[in-house]
């Protein structure tokens, strides 16, 4: 966007704003003045989750403005869950006080139930006093919780000795056995936890903790019939949920790293707020939930933040995803004013001014004029991702976890440009780690993996076809973050057939994408198989074998998309071989067209003959398999191995590349593409003065990840978006830059 258009759209969202504002009337949260809280009734329409946003803590006139605008929700609107950055498994105890059951004399409900930014406050304080009296006048209505991880930054025992009470109650022995395994890290836990874990535990401890409380997780949840017959499901559901809050926090704790400073990875705490979040909603058929929270965790959008955070994904942005249009954030925005610096510290607190916007910072809020990047978060690790190539109409991938501990799933992510929300599909897969997938190009509902799974002791990979089984596109959604049904399980894909010619592990599997597409191919080590397959199964037609040297093996393979699919370019080890399947036979061989691995390759879909390969080398190659003496071009723009690379399907001047540097690039090769020139339509081509040539340039950087991207993929449908998958389980949907959009077209 110009610097005029900018200043424009900024004067007139400005005028905006002054023709919109609706004046504050009262603090007091006893006033019964109405007016101004009729907009935001108003603004929130039929949402059944709102998030009221702080701007900073500690602040009583927030905390006034907030307990008057629950008020008003609870009085009018007939919202009855309130939700606070507080700690789950202690806020049992708030729970509990404003519903009028009794508390244990050893505890201290303000202490141990509340977050101190809020217990320590009359303010904060006079919230909870309104909702016990409301429950006390009309029938027990209301609820609180906190959603925060369990222990928050101190106390890990308050929360733990929840968990044992209740766990005692109904398995004895597993109680003792869960208690003396976390008996040693309670012990230095009991206050300053996050700053006793990092400093007190090394690597093999940190795992060790991490380890006991995925078990018990896990376990937890394969007792749930028998527990709850023993208790009640309401009382189970509120222990899972803080177990859960317990194994995420150690989660967001060991994701910090000391070396930068920073957080890194998925934040275990926001996942922790979101699924707390989801589950309170989904508890009671008729709730309407508050949510209060900073502005950090309530927003729904991912971005670049100071400090440690890093680059951050925010609950709000996870519970957006899982609700749409029943999510309403009411935000915040610094314009001047002033603030408590070091709030945290009462002796050395101080009135600070916001600062002013530096040029830097005014940059990046330029870049966001392009719509946000959609990061969608899975609950396993992952590396495996393709478009739904047979679906014709709506933006969809499809994502392979890699799971040791739990059954494997596959994601399927439906993509709404408009809106920019995700919603998903989870479906069972049960063999085993998913290491690559593939989706039909003329049946949407068709696709196949590569999978390992241990025999005797040994890790095997294979290869299946599955079906996916019909979508109940009328079922109202379930508003949760973790996959599967309301029982907690989820669909599994229909087997179709095993592919399996006996030549050991399988690599990979692709598809023909040419309108001879029954044709498929699985790459074992030294082994091509071709298979011709149908809605039942597939029969095995023929093979090719590397020659040569025992220890060479195939890394990779891709289906050059011209001459009716009949050809094939693939990696073995350093070098690239072409086969031709009519003969199956070579058709063109580079010989160390890399120093190290081979990790991906692509054809040109609108040049035959031009290749584009990536490498450990860290760099990116280009080819014309007619002469293969040279490259055509090489680029190091990534720091470390490039695992995929991508050409545009339909503007081929368009490359993708991921790498283990955590970073998604964008290049226009405009001098090896099909368009050098732009894009010439008839009237160019009358023009009497030659066009210069389009510079080959990297367009933008990517850097929503945190871990090595091992996956980017062009949307099948639309050539403007494309997702990229990182190992720890976060699938970014992002699109081509608008400015670069308009250059292509115009």
């Amino acid at each position: 966007m110009s610097e005029q258009l900018f200043q424009e759209a900024s004067t007139a969202f400005q005028e905006w704003c002054k023709r919109n504002s609706v004046p504050v009337l009262s603090l007091d949260p006893t006033s019964t003045e109405k007016d101004d809280l009729k907009s935001i009734v108003q603004s929130i329409g039929n949402a059944r989750f709102v998030a009221i946003s702080e701007g900073f803590h500690n602040c009583k006139e927030m905390m006034s403005l907030h307990h008057r605008i629950i008020r008003h929700l609870v009085e009018e609107c007939g919202f009855n869950i309130v939700l606070s950055e507080s700690g789950f498994p202690e806020s049992l105890y708030i729970n509990d006080y404003i519903r009028g059951k009794s508390i244990p004399e050893e505890i201290d409900v303000w202490k141990n139930g509340l977050n101190k930014m809020y217990s320590a406050w009359r303010e904060g304080q006079a919230l909870i006093e309104y909702l016990k009296k409301n429950n006390k006048d009309y029938g027990n209505s209301l609820e609180y919780y906190g959603v925060d991880i369990g222990g928050f930054y101190q106390d890990w025992v308050t929360p733990f000795n929840i968990i044992f009470k209740y766990i005692k109650t109904v398995d004895e022995d597993y109680c003792k056995d869960l208690e003396s395994k976390l008996l040693p890290y309670l012990n230095q836990m009991s206050t300053n936890a996050r700053k006793n874990y990092a400093e007190n535990f090394d690597l093999h401890q940190k795992a060790l903790l991490s380890a006991i409380l995925d078990e018990a997780v896990s376990y937890f949840g394969s007792k749930a019939d028998e527990y709850v017959s023993r208790s009640s499901k309401e009382d189970y559901e509120k222990i899972r949920q803080s177990l859960t809050s317990m194994q995420l926090a150690e989660n967001y704790y060991r994701n910090y790293d000391t070396v930068s400073k920073k957080y890194v990875g998925l934040n275990g705490r926001e996942i922790a707020m979101a699924q707390n979040c989801l589950w309170v909603l989904n508890k009671r058929s008729d709730a309407k939930v508050v949510w209060i929270d900073h502005v950090i965790h309530t927003k729904t959008k991912s971005q670049l933040q100071d400090g440690v955070w890093g680059n951050f994904t925010p609950a709000g942005q996870l519970i957006k995803q899982a609700l749409g249009k029943d999510y309403y954030g009411i935000g915040m925005v610094y314009g001047s004013g002033q603030f408590w610096n070091k709030w945290q510290r009462p002796a050395e607190r101080f009135i600070d001014k916001i600062p002013e916007w530096d040029e830097k910072r005014k940059q990046k809020e330029n870049r966001m004029n392009d719509p946000a990047p959609v990061i969608y978060g899975l609950e396993f690790q992952a590396r495996s991702l393709c478009p739904q190539f047979g679906e014709t109409e709506a933006i969809r991938f499809l994502v392979g976890t890699q799971s040791l501990r739990n059954d494997n799933q596959v994601h399927l992510i439906d993509f709404e440009d408009e809106s920019n929300l995700v919603t998903k599909h989870v479906f069972s897969h049960t063999p085993g780690e998913i290491w690559n997938i593939a989706s039909n190009p003329s049946d949407k509902n068709i696709l196949a993996t590569c999978y390992s799974k241990i025999i005797d002791g040994k890790t095997k990979r294979f290869a299946a076809m599955w079906r996916i089984p019909p979508l109940d596109e009328t079922a109202p959604p379930v508003y949760e973050l973790t996959p599967g049904d309301n029982n907690g399980k989820c669909v599994s894909l229909q087997h179709v057939c095993e592919l399996d010619a006996g030549h050991g592990d399988v690599k990979k599997v692709m598809w023909n994408p040419s309108s001879d597409n029954d044709k498929l191919l699985t790459i074992s080590e030294r082994h091509i198989d071709l298979w011709q397959t149908s809605n039942t199964g597939a029969d095995h037609v023929d093979t090719i074998t590397l020659e040569g040297k025992a220890q060479l093996q195939y890394s990779v393979g891709r289906f050059n998309p011209h001459h009716g699919g009949s050809q094939i370019a693939t990696g073995i080890d350093c070098h690239i071989k072409g086969y031709d399947l009519r003969s199956m036979s070579s058709s063109f061989s580079i010989e160390n067209a890399h120093s190290q691995l081979v990790r991906d390759l692509d054809m040109n879909p609108n040049k035959q003959y031009y290749l584009a390969s990536c490498s450990d080398d860290c760099k990116v190659k280009f080819w014309d398999i007619r002469n293969t003496k040279e490259c055509l071009m090489t680029r190091s723009d990534h720091s470390h191995w490039v695992w995929s690379i991508r050409y545009n399907n339909f503007h081929d001047q368009l490359i993708l590349t991921s790498s283990s540097d955590s970073r998604v690039i964008l290049s226009n090769i405009a001098s090896l593409s099909s368009e050098p020139f732009g894009h010439l339509d008839d009237e160019d081509e009358e023009e009497e003065k030659p066009r210069e040539p389009i510079p080959d340039r990297l367009i933008s950087t990517f850097e929503e990840h945190e871990d090595s991207v091992y996956a980017v993929e062009w949307s099948s449908v639309d050539p403007w978006i494309f997702a990229s998958l990182s190992y720890d389980g976060r699938l970014v949907i992002n699109r081509v830059p608008r400015v670069e959009k308009y250059k292509i077209l115009l």
